[in-house]
């Protein structure tokens, strides 16, 4: 019997962290799941919107008090019964993509659990 071979067919590798606070067609309260430089999934309020819609919106780190760092993206996948949405960047202002860049050079520590006690995992 043949085995199949289910390939990541993403062209970038995405984090799941540091999560990021969306606001998305005007409406806050959307958190990242998982982003890359090439756009992000993320849970939030339904705004109406379908896939190949264009959208524009901001992004900061959760719990940031930052100012909103603009983005324009166009909708690539939609799950309306639980609020996911996936966006893919078709334009990053310059302080949004060096805030992005300057996150994913950044090292990512996780703490995983083990049978014999928790180790120090990079992603």
């Amino acid at each position: 019997m043949a085995q199949i071979i289910h390939r990541n067919r993403r062209r970038d590798h995405r984090r799941t962290l540091p999560a990021l606070e969306i606001r998305l067609a005007g409406l806050d309260g959307y958190v990242s799941r998982d982003w890359s430089m090439g756009g992000f999934a993320a849970r939030g309020p339904d705004a109406g919107l379908a896939c190949g819609d264009p959208v524009n919106g901001g992004l900061r780190l959760v719990r940031g008090d930052g100012d909103w760092l603009e983005f324009s993206g166009a909708v690539t996948r939609i799950q309306a019964d639980d609020g996911f949405v996936a966006i893919h960047f078709t334009s990053l202002s310059p302080p949004c993509f060096a805030l992005l860049e300057s996150l994913w050079r950044r090292p990512t520590r996780v703490l995983v659990p083990a049978p014999c006690g928790p180790r120090l995992m990079r992603d």
